[in-house]
């Protein structure tokens, strides 16, 4: 639901739990390409390549951690979810289909029901 609250800040929240739990709900694609996806996850070279292309040339003291895969990939993640909320908060995209959720009164399962019916008429 803080997806589509229309606050930028909790949907930011929400891309965030997304990306830490990505499983089948959370992808990100890059130039057509699948860098983040449930166990997929760019190796440490692309990380900084694709943070250097978004946001210039990246500041050699954030990846000096002697964990520098987490953190590039924590960077990068927290930057996806930045731009994407922003984007999405300002955009009606996120309002425009709520409302068109709103107005299914048949679920997924009921449309499938509906559909066996039809075809066995």
């Amino acid at each position: 639901l803080d997806l589509f609250s229309g606050n930028e800040l909790q949907i930011r929240t929400a891309l965030t739990d997304l990306s830490n739990h990505m499983q089948n709900n959370f992808r990100v694609l890059y130039n057509g390409t699948q860098i983040y996806g449930e166990e997929i996850s760019p190796l440490e070279g692309e990380r900084k390549d694709i943070i250097d292309t978004l946001v210039g040339q990246c500041r050699s003291s954030a990846f000096s951690n002697h964990d520098e895969d987490r953190r590039t990939d924590s960077i990068l993640l927290d930057f996806i979810c930045s731009i994407v909320s922003n984007i999405l908060h300002r955009e009606n995209l996120l309002r425009n289909l709520l409302s068109m959720q709103l107005l299914d009164v048949i679920d997924g399962d009921g449309a499938i029901r509906v559909y066996d019916r039809l075809v066995h008429l």
